[in-house]
């Protein structure tokens, strides 16, 4: 696995060998990147929710987000997510928080974010559960966009409080791209 495209682009990332951390794999970030580049040119505030080795936010961050911020609640998976910012000369702009990615939701944001990415356990039902979440004010900044990768069978539904930019499918992957209604 490594970065695509930005500054980083072609720094190997490592895979932390702990059960239920699955990669992004690069096919995918491309599509992501590509298809958010429509909405948001450039995520300059980032969220990476469930951050594993940290590629998705790591990707922003090298094509030049100002700040990614990465929620996982491993510490040992932490650790490998902090060698990989080393490695890619972009931990001055990462903040790593370890901490449950549904305690941190469920207080008040920090900062407006333009981007943010949730990418979980598959069949756990987590993205509908931080959808909730994130559905409250100050998540999003006014034009910003949610990602969530899901299974193809998760059978995930965004809540009533978001509308649909784009569906695309990745092998058994699916990318959500979505915003906020204006209420």
């Amino acid at each position: 696995m490594r970065v695509i495209a930005g500054a980083a682009r072609g720094t190997r990332l490592i895979v932390p060998k702990h059960k239920g951390v699955r990669p992004t794999s690069d096919r995918t970030r491309q599509i992501l990147f590509d298809t958010l580049r429509g909405w948001v040119p450039t995520c300059n505030t980032v969220l990476d929710v469930f951050a594993g080795s940290g590629a998705i936010g790591i990707e922003a961050l090298s094509r030049g987000a100002e700040l990614a911020m990465f929620v996982e609640k491993s510490r040992t998976v932490a650790q490998t997510l902090l060698k990989n910012l080393e490695r890619t000369h972009l931990k001055a702009r990462a903040r790593v928080l370890v901490i449950d990615a549904f305690s941190f939701l469920s207080k008040s944001p920090p900062m407006a974010f333009d981007c943010i990415f949730i990418d979980p356990p598959y069949a756990k039902s987590y993205s509908q559960k931080v959808m909730m979440l994130l559905a409250r004010d100050g998540w999003l900044s006014e034009h910003g966009v949610c990602v969530v990768e899901e299974s193809r069978r998760s059978g995930f539904n965004p809540p009533d409080a978001f509308r649909v930019l784009a569906e695309k499918h990745v092998g058994d992957t699916v990318l959500w791209f979505l915003t906020q209604k204006e209420s």
